[in-house]
């Protein structure tokens, strides 16, 4: 219904990094991002290997209902290229949103001048089966400053959790021909932190493999 009314005019791109995730994980990942409430979402997963057939057969039953999900068969940044959205987020198809209103908080940042905003987030160790998180969180969504934007650029590897507006992304790709976290902090002028649990970050799965 809020998809109908129009109430999130713009897009956010949801770029999902497809190649890590295992049977299971996919369904869950994208019931994280189905049931947001904010819901002008366009869907690209992004694969260097070729999707496995559990995920084509998945994909296939949900497309009637959920029409802008598309795959990309290459990078990253040739995901960004082919986004429609003012917004996109990156993330992996093996984690988790954990809150529904996870992405409004995350654009509520962003239109405030925002060019860059991440999250705090859980980490879920798949072989230990234990959950890790920082006891005391503000809740609060706070611009970085200048020492704490710098300390980001250096300290983030991975672009999953990340918020970004579209122009900057596609600079980036323009500039660089790839796309990085470090990069799009270091081009945004202002980011910020939403000082709140909004995802999971899964690791260490039976095989061994670890999701950065």
């Amino acid at each position: 219904m809020k998809a109908i009314l129009g109430d999130n005019p713009d897009v956010i791109s949801v770029i999902l990094a497809a190649d890590q995730a295992q049977s299971g994980e996919f369904e869950r990942c994208f019931e994280g991002f189905l049931t947001q409430i904010y819901t002008n979402l366009e869907l690209l997963i992004v694969t260097a290997k070729g999707l496995t057939s559990d995920l084509q057969t998945y994909l296939k039953t949900i497309k009637p209902y959920y029409p802008n999900i598309k795959v990309v068969t290459g990078t990253m940044a040739q995901a960004v290229k082919q986004s429609q959205g003012s917004y996109l987020y990156f993330f992996n198809l093996d984690d988790l949103l954990s809150e529904k209103t996870a992405l409004a908080q995350l654009v509520a940042a962003c239109q405030q001048g925002v060019q860059v905003v991440y999250s705090g987030y859980q980490r879920l160790d798949l072989q230990k089966k234990v959950i890790y998180w920082q006891k005391h969180r503000s809740n609060e969504v706070r611009a970085l400053s200048l020492a704490e934007h710098q300390k980001a650029a250096t300290e983030l590897t991975s672009l999953a959790g990340l918020l970004v507006t579209k122009d900057v992304a596609a600079e980036i790709v323009r500039q660089s021909g790839g796309i990085t976290s470090a990069g799009l902090l270091k081009a945004a002028t202002k980011a910020a932190f939403v000082d709140r649990d909004l995802w999971i970050q899964s690791f260490n799965k039976v095989r061994g493999e670890t999701n950065a």
